[in-house]
């Protein structure tokens, strides 16, 4: 049982705990200074709390399985076994107009990624909407992944929507992935090619080019 249903199991257990002192309408009440008041506000109260503690719930939930997916891309790096389990049988996946859909499509795009390491990082995760079982996020992240024979370093935004599958499991909707810069470490992100091929096994490009 969750943290949620417990709290409304015991908020509700301590409201009907109340005397019910005759209303005539079928309605628990409660004595206080001014004698009989009904429970509706009370009631109420424990509606919003228990609704705001589900939405925390959630958030916290959905941030951590960021975190999670970052390392899960550094196994391997981008071993599909681990990575498919976080997405929707048809979710989308978009990364600079490049666009894939489904396991299979989704798959592929990361079979074809040739860093033999990578560190992902996500930071500044903020929740940007959320439902009963639908949540948007918005985050920016950070990768250092080794492409041919030197390190690079990458910075990304990500807009992410999350829905329960029929599991009550969160999956990826779509995440809409921006690439600012996919750079050789030791040279920044000044030079005209800012987004370096991570399918290619040759040499970096240089500051030049």
């Amino acid at each position: 049982m969750s943290q949620t249903a417990k709290l409304h199991l015991g908020l509700c257990a301590h409201v009907n705990d109340t005397p019910n002192l005759g209303s005539g309408n079928g309605k628990a009440c409660f004595r206080n200074e001014a004698g009989y008041s009904h429970m509706n506000d009370r009631g109420k109260r424990v509606s919003d709390l228990v609704r705001r503690v589900s939405a925390l719930e959630r958030s916290v939930e959905v941030r951590a399985m960021i975190t999670a997916y970052g390392e899960a891309c550094d196994e391997g790096p981008y071993q599909i076994a681990g990575l498919e389990k976080y997405w929707s049988r048809n979710a989308r996946f978009a990364s600079n107009g490049d666009e894939h859909v489904g396991h299979d499509d989704i798959a592929a795009f990361f079979k074809q990624l040739v860093a033999p390491f990578t560190l992902h990082y996500f930071t500044n995760i903020r929740v940007t909407g959320l439902g009963d079982d639908t949540v948007q996020v918005h985050c920016y992240g950070w990768e250092t992944p080794v492409i041919g024979t030197a390190s690079a370093v990458g910075a990304f935004t990500h807009d992410v929507a999350l829905a329960t599958d029929w599991q009550q499991k969160w999956r990826w909707n779509e995440w809409q992935q921006s690439v600012h810069f996919i750079s050789p470490h030791d040279r920044g992100w000044a030079p005209a090619t800012r987004v370096i091929d991570q399918t290619s096994t040759g040499e970096l490009p240089t500051a030049e080019e």
